[in-house]
């Protein structure tokens, strides 16, 4: 018989697995609405897209 953590008799084991299964099935069944609340996204800065150009020229690459 492999090792057991809990010395429980074999009819209670198996009750208790019963139950958890059952348990188990009530809560997959369950249906939560799950809700994402996301924030307002700000509009992007042109400055941020103007130094963009400037990043690339000193890096040494002119790709545009």
């Amino acid at each position: 018989m492999p090792y057991q953590e809990i010395n429980l008799p074999l009819p209670l084991m198996l009750l208790i697995l019963v139950a958890m299964i059952i348990l188990l099935i009530i809560v997959a069944r369950k249906e939560v609405p799950i809700t994402i609340e996301l924030p307002e996204q700000e509009e992007p800065d042109n400055a941020i897209q103007e130094r963009y150009g400037a990043y690339i020229q000193s890096q040494g690459k002119y790709y545009n």
